[in-house]
């Protein structure tokens, strides 16, 4: 009988992580690329498959980006070389990178000592939302993330008896963090191992055990080949990179110069409730589990006290850095996810079985309603008057390619750029600002049409509007037609 219930917890395990699976890959599929961040992300991939540039990625033809490397755009492109151009091409290389980290996580816990922990970590750390959202993201975080985790992961193998293959992954993955998002990705990983080994004094051990040297020519052998060619190929580069991505825009709030987007700026240790947010359930559920298992939190930390310092620093490790920077997004905290997940299961881990097998269901229960109410949340977020939608240029570029297939339609947007109908466009869509950046389009013979914002109609000039037939609305935006005749007294009137 127990073996029985068991096996059922088991399969109620396998369940849920494949509905999760299912259903983020279904969310991939279904929704579009929204403004700002993914479009944008998705455009320069797009733009690096179509100009076979793969050294530097673009955020507009001639125009190079200068303010991330270039390894996710790598993994993004080529799922689009071997799918073609939609949503769940360009999202496959990150998903497939993210079921990779969730192996060889799992692997990893597995070769730990630490009772059986690994079926409910796993469930929890694939439903928590951060975590869940960012694995099909056109994202530069996830690749981050799984970087920073692998490397501290080798870190701890070799530190534990392992061979000098888990010192080369803990070396290659922080050259692979460089090539992901820069220095900082050498912090995160630094941060923990420095500190728990001046904690722990272990420091003359991993002198004696680590090639430091060896380490280093590594690691700058994975990442430095392709900075020294960036700044050759677009001079410039590395000033942009290192003092304006890692300097200034860390320490000044409301950072004026950056060259491709807006800041944001947050309060001060904003990014301690990013990371309870990216958590959920399962930070609340640590902290209602906890309130009535303090004997057992205790007795666990005693048990693994020196890997739970471990897990505490490298969690640290975003969380401190960002504590003190103005510009701060709510997916920051992602590099902290893994191990905050991890000490979880092993603060509230059971120690007799039978409530072992209780927690992992419970676990698992609140994992299958977490991937419910993912897809319940995907089919909102699906439909075309969500906001979500409404964010997204999908539905007007493709209302106005089917109205106007052929090569000589030329879509305008006034005042404004929306990478995701540079995508969807294939690069086609413009921004003007005036009416001779319009009659420039004009002398083309082009038919042309104008997307404009309801907000700023009253800007575009009289002589324009009085051309202009409404074709649809999406949201807050319009797609009109631009039709170039002599208007007298027509009584046409702008439709709101």
């Amino acid at each position: 009988m127990k073996d029985l219930r068991s096996k059922r917890i088991f399969q109620l395990v396998l369940f849920t992580l494949f509905t999760l699976f299912m259903v983020r890959l279904w969310m991939a599929y279904a929704i579009p690329l929204t403004d700002t961040t993914e479009a944008r992300y998705a455009e320069m991939t797009r733009k690096m498959v179509e100009l076979s540039n793969w050294i530097t990625p673009m955020f507009d033809y001639g125009v190079p980006f200068w303010g991330k490397p270039p390894l996710s755009f790598w993994i993004s492109a080529l799922g689009m070389e071997l799918f073609g151009n939609s949503e769940l091409a360009v999202r496959t290389g990150i998903f497939s990178s993210s079921l990779f980290f969730i192996f060889f996580f799992y692997r990893w816990m597995k070769s730990l000592n630490l009772g059986r922990i690994s079926l409910p970590v796993l469930v929890m750390l694939c439903s928590s939302f951060l975590f869940f959202v960012s694995t099909a993201v056109v994202m530069t975080d996830m690749i981050l993330m799984i970087s920073v985790c692998i490397s501290l992961m080798g870190f701890w193998r070799r530190l534990s008896g392992g061979t000098f293959n888990d010192e080369i992954v803990f070396y290659v993955a922080c050259g692979l963090g460089l090539l992901a998002k820069g220095p900082i990705a050498v912090i995160f990983i630094f941060f923990p191992v420095f500190s728990w080994l001046w904690l722990t004094h272990q420091y003359k051990v991993a002198v004696k055990l680590f090639s430091w040297g060896k380490g280093l020519f590594i690691i700058l052998g994975v990442s430095l080949p392709w900075y020294i060619i960036a700044e050759i190929k677009t001079p410039g580069f590395l000033d942009y990179f290192i003092v304006n991505e890692h300097i200034k825009r860390f320490l000044i709030g409301g950072f004026v110069g950056d060259l491709y987007g807006n800041p944001h700026s947050k309060p001060l240790g904003s990014i301690w409730m990013f990371w309870l947010a990216a958590l959920f359930p399962w930070s609340l559920f640590s902290i209602v589990v906890g309130v009535f298992a303090r004997k057992r939190i205790l007795n666990n930390y005693q048990n693994h006290k020196i890997f739970v310092k471990f897990l505490v620093l490298w969690i640290l490790g975003p969380l401190l850095l960002f504590t003190f920077a103005h510009n701060t997004i709510w997916t920051y905290p992602l590099p902290s996810v893994p191990p905050s997940i991890l000490l979880i299961g092993v603060l509230l881990q059971p120690n007799e079985e039978h409530k072992n097998q209780k927690q992992l269901l419970w676990i698992s229960v609140i994992g299958l309603s977490m991937s419910i109410l993912y897809l319940l949340f995907s089919f909102q977020i699906a439909q075309s008057d969500s906001k979500t939608i409404k964010k997204s240029q999908k539905n007007l570029v493709l209302t106005m390619q089917k109205i106007c297939p052929q090569t000589n339609c030329q879509l305008l947007y006034w005042q404004k750029r929306f990478y995701s109908a540079d995508y969807y466009s294939k690069g086609s869509a413009k921004v003007i600002h005036n009416k001779k950046d319009m009659d420039s389009y004009l002398k083309d013979n082009k038919k042309v049409f104008l997307a404009v914002n309801k907000k700023s109609w009253t800007k575009v000039p009289k002589s324009v509007r009085g051309n202009l037939k409404l074709l649809n609305q999406f949201g807050e935006m319009q797609l009109y037609q631009y039709i170039p005749i002599i208007i007298q007294d027509t009584g046409f009137q702008h439709l709101e």
